[in-house]
């Protein structure tokens, strides 16, 4: 009947949150387009249709300053800052974004990723907290950032729900791939993916298809660096993974292949820093900084490992002196700190 309807029709249908009934709602678009050919579908979802024809046209997060900006107000506020300023005004009138509070609603505002979201509920503490005690308690965002809308949707009351809400509609690999990615510090490769999420519940080969799943479901951000692809997520995402990565009991499991795989990656580097791929291996440690610091962080708190020299060696050099000439020379050895 609706087909029928619709097939002498020019107009745009509008599906909104089609995600949780994917499957339906991609077989009724394809149906009616099939019936009406000046029919255009406008479907908002957390992973795309997949059915042909579909374009897709993704919606950022709100702009942010940058971590590096001036502490000056700038003429022309990012996004996130003037959803901020509007809404934390609606509960504490009188509230504004001005050269004495900037700086901290400006991080406030990053730490949040720029999430709609995120930025209401933090908004609507302003009556109790200011923006510099929220940076203090933001370390469990979860537990702050609870006072939604009670005429809205469960799923939308509270940032935690929202987050579980994506998180159930997860397959059971991306899942897993989901909360063993936490770990990363920054951005990684597909390869850095494979080595330190598969495990248990999650083989080698089904972390490809579960990198493009949570690449469709926006929990991983695709970038382009040169040639090579990687994924980052978002602090918010990242920090729920990091509590389902303690709730599952992996933490130190992976924590561990993190480091592994990146003390492999150093020692390759050593290899090729002076040959014919030192730029290559040069750009490579670049784009690796972040995640080869939480390595090194790792093994300073958590297994509390050191590099430290050993006692020096006495050798016999054929120069110099003579061939009796002692001279000393340094070995590296890591032992763990009691």
């Amino acid at each position: 009947m609706l087909a029928e309807f619709l097939a002498d029709k020019h107009l745009l249908l509008v599906l909104d949150n089609c995600e949780h009934v994917l499957a339906c709602c991609g077989h009724l678009v394809a149906r009616l387009l099939s019936a009406a050919a000046r029919l255009s579908v406008l479907a908002t979802s957390r992973e795309p249709l997949g059915i042909p024809g579909e374009q897709l046209w993704p919606v950022p997060p709100l702009s942010v300053p940058p971590a590096d900006g001036d502490a000056q107000v700038p003429e022309q506020s990012p996004e996130a800052l003037v959803l901020f300023e509007h809404r934390a005004s609606a509960v504490a009138p009188g509230f504004t974004v001005g050269q004495d509070n900037w700086l901290a609603v400006a991080r406030l505002c990053r730490r949040l990723d720029g999430l709609p979201l995120a930025i209401e509920l933090a908004a609507v503490r302003m009556p109790i907290l200011s923006a510099e005690q929220m940076l203090e308690r933001l370390e469990d965002r979860f537990a702050l950032l609870t006072a939604g809308s009670r005429t809205a949707l469960p799923r939308h009351q509270t940032l935690r729900a929202t987050v579980d809400w994506s998180f159930e509609l997860c397959s059971e690999p991306e899942r897993a791939l989901w909360a063993r990615c936490s770990v990363f510090a920054g951005d990684f490769n597909l390869d850095a993916a494979e080595r330190v999420c598969a495990g248990a519940g999650l083989a080698t080969g089904e972390v490809f298809e579960a990198v493009s799943g949570l690449i469709d479901k926006s929990v991983l951000v695709r970038d382009e660096c040169g040639h090579v692809v990687r994924y980052r997520i978002l602090e918010t995402i990242r920090e729920y993974g990091r509590q389902r990565l303690e709730q599952a009991g992996d933490t130190a499991a992976v924590l561990r292949r993190h480091r592994d795989y990146y003390l492999h990656l150093a020692e390759q580097a050593d290899v090729n820093v002076s040959g014919p791929r030192q730029y290559e291996w040069a750009e490579r440690l670049r784009a690796e900084r972040a995640n080869m610091g939480a390595a090194l962080d790792y093994c300073l708190t958590r297994c509390r490992q050191t590099t430290t020299p050993a006692r020096p060696v006495r050798t016999t050099s054929s120069a110099g002196l003579g061939n009796n000439a002692p001279t000393s020379t340094r070995r590296w050895t890591t032992r763990a700190i009691p």
